[in-house]
């Protein structure tokens, strides 16, 4: 279903308003005091921004939805609309009741939800696997890890990859030493393995090609095969890794949209279809870094939901944030969270820590029913007259 929003300016305006009502200021890198993000009012904000999209649609978010399928256009790229409040299209929107906002569900708490670059994409489906072939070898999940972003402790970045690594699967670590020359890129290596995650920082804002933006690495390790662009990735053969994992994407949302790109969107839309196009069925990346152990745990909880090539992705997704959400944070392990007076959170439920993220995903394919042997059924009547006299 599609519909026009009447007021493209008021909505551009109002998710910048969201941005600062999640904590998303002009700093992607600082530390949020705990008592701004207690006093946060992103409700209201949320209820705003459902109203200006909704308004003039048909449909009806409060019910009968299993699944919503999102395909973002321009600067919705940049809105978690899992966020937005589960209302009616005919009573969008609006002011938060007073004592009923914190505990108005959420669309999330409603319906599954996942993104597509295209409607095309939306409905791709996923492989299933042949009864009939040989088995599918597994390999590990690939894991990079090279320069903690700037105001993250060295320590803290270091440990994400070995907790990643002991929280899932059989996995490797494909991060080339500093300065040496690597010995397998980890462009090479990474194509090998079932599934990619990357918890370095990836910088997508400005107006640069996504293609030139770095995936793997930084600038400085190209010249010693360590690093890799998003052109890098695409460039044939097509790559193995069915999930890609990219928590640490930075966009203009995580710079509270102050510096709006002149393509809204047009980062977020290349890099999924680059990823979509070397060989990816799944990919979960953010539009702000958070970093840390919550994103460690979420990626986690993540990964091992999906092993099985049957998992509905947006499920796991969903289950993921459940999971994480009510676990009280570590100050000491969480970068972007600063401690302020008594207001600590005790949980993770505040959107900040997990709204960033979008899953993008094909959704499962349909069951093919296939006959019994000996039971295929009458044969067409041009079957049945061919070479008759």
């Amino acid at each position: 279903m599609a519909w026009r929003v009447a007021q493209p300016a008021a909505l551009l305006r109002e998710l910048g308003h969201l941005a600062k009502a999640l904590c998303l200021f002009s700093d992607p890198h600082a530390p949020i005091p705990s008592d701004r993000i207690a006093a946060s009012d992103w409700r209201a904000s949320a209820a705003t921004v459902e109203g200006l999209i909704f308004r003039d649609s048909k449909v009806n978010l409060s019910e009968g939805i299993d699944e919503l399928v999102i395909v973002p256009d321009g600067a919705l790229w940049y809105l978690p609309f899992e966020i937005l409040p589960a209302a009616s299209a005919a009573d969008p929107g609006g002011d938060v009741v007073e004592g009923e906002g914190a505990s108005a569900p959420l669309l999330r708490d409603r319906c599954r939800i996942r993104y597509a670059p295209t409607r095309a994409l939306a409905v791709a489906g996923s492989p299933r696997p042949n009864p009939d072939g040989p088995p599918a070898v597994a390999a590990p999940i690939a894991i990079h890890a090279g320069h903690p972003p700037r105001g993250e402790k060295p320590e803290v970045f270091a440990d994400a990859a070995p907790r990643l690594a002991a929280s899932i699967g059989p996995s490797v670590s494909i991060t080339a030493p500093p300065g040496a020359h690597a010995a397998m890129p980890p462009l090479l290596a990474a194509s090998l393995c079932d599934g990619l995650v990357v918890l370095d920082e990836i910088d997508l804002t400005g107006d640069a090609p996504v293609s030139s933006r770095l995936l793997l690495g930084r600038v400085s390790d190209r010249a010693t095969r360590g690093g890799a662009t998003f052109g890098d990735w695409l460039s044939a053969p097509r790559k193995r890794p069915s999930r890609v994992v990219l928590p640490g994407t930075q966009t203009p949302m995580a710079a509270g949209l102050t510096k709006p790109a002149s393509r809204p969107g047009e980062e977020l839309f290349l890099a999924a279809t680059d990823l979509l196009g070397a060989g990816a069925r799944t990919v979960l990346m953010s539009r702000w870094r958070m970093g840390g152990k919550t994103s460690v745990d979420l990626t986690a909880e993540f990964l091992r939901d999906t092993d099985d090539v049957g998992a509905n992705r947006a499920a796991s997704w969903s289950r993921a944030v459940d999971v994480v959400s009510r676990e009280e944070p570590d100050p000491t392990l969480e970068p972007r969270l600063r401690v302020a007076g008594q207001s600590l959170p005790t949980d993770l439920r505040h959107p900040l820590f997990w709204a960033g993220y979008m899953l993008v995903d094909g959704g499962m394919s349909a069951p093919v029913t296939v006959p019994p042997a000996g039971n295929a059924g009458p044969k067409p009547a041009a079957a049945r007259g061919r070479g008759a006299k």
